[in-house]
């Protein structure tokens, strides 16, 4: 036992049993302010973890309850972890090299919310991107609310009381009736006139010596009640052409009453393809736009090719790499199992998959990054994604799939405007997507069943009318494709949307649009013809009952007045004799 110094080897042996202890212990805890601070200075918001454990001797990382807040969006995180287990290559740590054949994170969740913000003290706020952006154009939108803001329009203008034949024939109604009765004013006044004189000329008769003054004036008077007769003769004879004329008038002013109500309820056809972008845009779109959104996320975690990576410089020595020998990057993962949840298009979906070849020196490495996820539950979707950095351009490849996927109930347009709600279907769909550096290219193909759609238009002047006409025009559609051309860049793509569904229902809504609004050119045309036709009856009327009332007025004026000029009459005392004598 000479042989064996226990002063010497027995504290080393202690040493070096509480360094082995102290590592396996306190690298977990800094580890644990390793993810924490450079997570951190990576993604910009705080990074939260429950609790790390990192073993030398057993050469794996267990990690739990990771939180990574959203620094876009404080109060909600971009990704959550309960569990993430990683097993390394012994014989590569101690070349210093992370390898691990095989980890698992589980557990996985996005966009959670946070019940106290994730926001670092220093960092300067930025834009809250929590609602999905508007990917689609615009003007697509102007266009369709503008068409429908002018067909409601066109109904809510009361064009009727424009109508200038049922204006005037009510200016005519008001004119005539008053006319008749001057005249008849003026009838009964000269029947009036020619009576009294009638009566002064029998008690002159009596005394004509005493009256011989008034008997001298009769002739003179006679003949101004003569001249008014005739005047108002005349008038009234003239009074059918008046009529006529005034008749004429309205038929012309209905004439141009047809071409005021064709300019007024004229409507143009209606371009399907806007209509699709107004009915279907953010629909479709908005789950792309979440793909894309999660693809630039992930991006950030695979390291561009020409990154550099930071190593300690060795004391001494050189590697010297032989012939025929792969050189290992300093960090690899060659497969990861994930499992968590998620929401796409606004469902809850549950995610399994695996991620491999993911390394920080893809130049080493030589195999582009994978990503192959798969849902379970009622969103059946497979995603396929390849992060290729071989090259000095970032080469990314997605593609997303879902067969017979089941589409809920849902609303097309917007409430208070026009809106369709579609039942449930079932659909086929297909999102690929192609990424060199930023440029974007991409498509997505949505293939739908049968359709039962439902129209809802807002309540006024055209609603029911419109809505009953379009629930008629529409039916069932037997099958609707969808396809959507992406470009632009992952900060702002861009989409062209392109929809037999659109198209169909573009067409039905011209032409139950053009169908109400050639019901409503017929009622109003009809309406306006039957009140002019009631005012023009109602004057024809009027005119043969002022007619027969003329006539009676005038007829006793007529009577008198011959008979006080001796050219009618058999009373002895009125007749030629006297009288007569009295006008030579």
């Amino acid at each position: 036992m000479r042989f064996f110094r226990f002063s010497y080897i027995v504290p080393r042996l202690v040493l070096v049993v509480l360094l082995l202890v102290a590592t396996e212990i306190g690298s977990g805890y800094l580890l644990q302010w390793g993810i924490i601070s450079g997570g951190e200075s990576v993604v910009g918001a705080k990074v939260e973890v429950g609790r790390v454990k990192a073993s030398l001797l057993e050469t794996r990382v267990a990690i739990r309850d990771l939180a990574v807040a959203n620094p876009r969006s404080p109060m909600n995180n971009l990704v959550v972890a309960e569990r993430i287990e990683i097993d390394f290559d012994s014989t590569a740590l101690l070349r210093k090299k992370l390898i691990a054949d095989y980890g698992v994170i589980s557990g996985l969740d996005f966009g959670t919310q946070r019940e106290i913000s994730g926001a670092l003290p220093e960092a300067p706020p930025m834009a809250d991107d929590s609602s999905s952006p508007g990917w689609v154009k615009p003007m697509a939108t102007q266009y369709a609310e503008a068409w429908l803001a002018d067909l409601e329009g066109r109904f809510s203008t009361d064009v009727h009381q424009q109508l200038e034949s049922v204006r005037l024939a009510e200016e005519l109604a008001e004119r005539w009736p008053q006319k008749y009765k001057d005249l008849q004013s003026k009838a009964k006044a000269i029947k009036a006139q020619a009576k009294q004189l009638e009566q002064d000329v029998r008690t002159a008769k009596t005394n004509p010596l005493r009256h011989a003054e008034f008997l001298t004036q009769v002739p003179q008077r006679v003949g101004e009640l003569q001249r008014s007769l005739k005047s108002l003769q005349g008038e009234v004879k003239a009074l059918p052409d008046q009529l006529k004329a005034d008749q004429a008038r309205i038929a012309q002013a209905r004439k141009h009453d047809e071409q005021l109500i064709r300019e007024k309820l004229k409507l143009g056809d209606i371009d399907g393809k806007e209509l699709s972008n107004y009915l279907l845009g953010e629909k479709i779109t908005a789950p792309a736009g979440e793909v894309i959104s999660w693809v630039r996320w992930a991006r950030q975690f695979v390291p561009p090719r020409n990154q550099k990576v930071v190593q300690a410089p060795a004391d001494r020595g050189q590697n010297i790499q032989f012939a025929g020998c792969q050189q290992l990057p300093d960090m690899l993962v060659k497969a990861v199992r994930l499992d968590g949840s998620a929401r796409l298009g606004g469902q809850p979906v549950e995610l399994v998959g695996v991620v491999r070849d993911w390394t920080n020196q893809p130049s080493l490495h030589k195999k582009p990054t994978t990503l192959e996820l798969t849902t379970k539950g009622g969103l059946p979707l497979t995603i396929q994604a390849t992060f290729d950095r071989s090259q000095l351009a970032c080469r990314d490849e997605i593609q997303c799939t879902a067969s017979d996927l089941l589409l809920p109930k849902t609303a097309l347009g917007r409430e208070g405007k026009l809106q369709l709600a579609v039942a449930p279907t079932r659909a086929d769909v297909v999102l690929t997507l192609h990424l060199v550096d930023d440029k974007l290219e991409g498509k997505l193909e949505l293939t739908q069943g049968a359709l039962n759609i439902k129209p809802t238009v807002a309540a006024g002047a055209l609603g029911e009318r419109l809505e009953t006409a379009l629930t008629a025009s529409i039916g069932r559609i037997e099958k609707a494709s969808t396809t959507v051309d992406i470009t632009g860049t992952l900060d702002h793509p861009q989409f062209d949307l392109h929809s037999t569904l659109g198209e169909h229902l573009a067409t039905a809504i011209s032409q139950a649009a053009k169908d109400v609004v050639a019901s409503e050119r017929q009622r109003l045309l009809a309406l306006g013809q039957q009140e002019m036709d009631a005012q023009l009856a109602k004057l024809d009327n009027e005119f043969a009952a002022f007619q027969s009332k003329v006539a009676t007025e005038l007829k006793g004026p007529g009577e008198i007045l011959a008979l006080l000029t001796g050219q009618r009459g058999n009373d002895p005392q009125i007749g030629q004799s006297p009288f007569g004598q009295l006008f030579k």
